[in-house]
């Protein structure tokens, strides 16, 4: 047995199977893995074994099968704890902190984490430490406790620096400036991506650099910069293309699709989002599959196509049950529960949104909580629960306001304008109104902002206010009828017809 030779091999393995998973061929690349796990077994290198098993875990979690990843990372932590390899075992356990991370278990994926890092504490290590303090940072982003992930962020950074690693630190800036893209801090946020972005062209990485282009792309998109977020996108599409990473192509296709969402160009924004589909399908990525279908399944509830867009929101839910993306079926079974209360189908709105708030409680996703919420509130008030639409619309606007969730904030003043108008207390509302218009006004979100036209044509209607009221209709119908939406022009026509006849009436 020529163990020279063999390891070499193995590399040579491993290697090619990490290109193949880069650029896609996920396939390809286990193909490649798995055979260098064999070698390693044949020539009885336990550690050498272990290592390839969490390489392999890896590309299980590219593709979304996250038992496979789960089960492989255990084979490698029972392997390292044989050889008495303390930094392996942490490895293993973080890397199965990073399967339960991906499907949105973000609580028991801390846990993983944490214990990681207690073992490489108790043995003063610091290899891994700075690794696994990132990714307790950012699991704390997703649930919203920004104030925690920046402290685990700038630990990770300090540590970095003293090893001088250039591409961790990069890494760990771009993290932090999307800290500051959720506060809403966009200026803090792109001075953090371009700091990332200089390390990055330092030293040549050019797969972060699109990393770092999407996400100066969605910060340019909170400060209503919508042609420069295009051309962000735009540029991590070209990177993408030119090191053949169809998972790159696939996520800014997807931002670019949200751009032409947010103005209100739904025929550009489903080409993107079916483009993204496609190659997502192309590399077997089921948590992007996922994504895609969920989007998709947004414009056509946009557009008032409620059959069609159940049709995704199932197709997706589907995935996200076999997978068990916990996140991702809470904010599917919170859109489902929406279209069931435009239906009023309350019955079915109640179940759905019981387990989307489950969903969001156990993964501890504030975000997600907060949506279900101004959900619940529209149900609530839909029914003509008033009191208990007015009591969640107070709790979760403050909610909604400490996570800097602007469009939360613009949804929930909008419904209390409702809510006070059913009161009868008509200068809170349209106060409320007023607040409401102002923000989504200011975010370029067409959808919802021709929505509170709608409701506040109908507010003036209701204070027989008739010309304001027709103006504001007039600002609705000119978008619903742009986007096809039959639903709300229905709603538009009834509600003119019905100022006309109360209008004669009184006249």
């Amino acid at each position: 047995m020529n163990i020279k030779r063999e390891k070499l091999l193995i590399k040579a393995l491993r290697g090619r199977g990490q290109v193949y998973n880069l650029i896609g061929k996920n396939r390809v690349a286990i193909i490649d893995i798995e055979e260098g796990v064999k070698r390693a077994q044949y020539i009885q290198d336990k550690k050498l074994e272990a290592e390839i098993l969490l390489q392999l875990s890896e590309v299980y979690n590219t593709i979304s099968n996250y038992g496979r990843s789960l089960l492989l990372s255990k084979k490698a932590l029972e392997l390292y704890k044989k050889i008495n390899e303390r930094v392996g075992e942490a490895k293993s356990i973080s890397c199965i902190g990073n399967v339960f991370w991906y499907r949105g278990n973000y609580n028991r994926a801390l846990k993983y984490y944490k214990d990681s890092l207690r073992l490489m504490n108790t043995y003063k290590d610091m290899r891994l430490t700075d690794s696994i303090l990132n990714y307790i940072g950012a699991v704390y982003t997703e649930i919203g406790n920004y104030k925690k992930a920046l402290e685990y962020f700038h630990k990770a950074l300090n540590i970095k620096e003293k090893k001088g690693d250039r591409r961790g630190k990069g890494g760990i800036l771009n993290n932090i400036g999307l800290i500051y893209y959720y506060l809403s801090e966009n200026k803090n946020a792109i001075k953090y991506f371009n700091s990332s972005m200089r390390i990055a062209d330092e030293i040549g990485d050019v797969k972060i650099k699109a990393s770092i282009y999407n996400n100066l792309g969605i910060t340019y998109d909170n400060m209503e910069r919508f042609e420069e977020a295009l051309d962000s996108y735009r540029n991590a599409l070209v990177i993408g293309k030119m090191i053949g990473d169809l998972k790159v192509q696939g996520e800014s296709l997807n931002n670019m699709g949200g751009v032409f969402r947010i103005k209100g160009n739904y025929k550009k924004t489903l080409v993107c989002y079916n483009k993204s589909l496609e190659i997502r399908e192309k590399i077997g990525d089921r948590r992007g599959i996922e994504h895609s279908l969920f989007n998709i399944g947004l414009i056509y509830y946009f557009i008032g196509k409620y059959e069609l867009a159940m049709r995704f929101f199932k197709q997706s839910l589907r995935i996200q049950k076999k997978i068990n993306d916990q996140v991702g079926m809470g904010y599917t079974l919170k859109e489902i529960a929406r279209i069931f209360t435009e239906q009023k189908k309350y019955k079915h709105a109640i179940l759905y949104l019981n387990r989307a708030e489950g969903t969001a409680r156990r993964s501890y996703e504030k975000r997600l909580l907060s949506l279900v919420k101004i959900v619940k509130i529209n149900l609530e008030l839909a029914r003509g629960n008033i009191k208990n639409a007015l009591k969640l619309a107070n709790k979760n606007l403050e909610i909604a306001s400490a996570l800097h969730m602007t469009s939360n904030v613009a949804d929930i003043l909008l419904l209390l304008a409702r809510i006070y108008q059913k009161e009868g207390k008509m200068n809170k509302s349209q106060d409320k109104f007023q607040e409401a218009l102002k923000t989504l006004k200011s975010m370029g979100e067409k959808y919802t902002l021709s929505k509170a036209y709608y409701y506040y044509a109908e507010y003036f209607a209701t204070i027989s206010e008739w010309e304001k009221a027709k103006y504001y209709l007039k600002k609705a119908r000119e978008f619903f009828i742009k986007i096809s939406n039959k639903p709300y022009q229905k709603k538009i026509n009834s509600l003119y017809k019905r100022i006309n006849r109360t209008k004669s009436s009184k006249e």
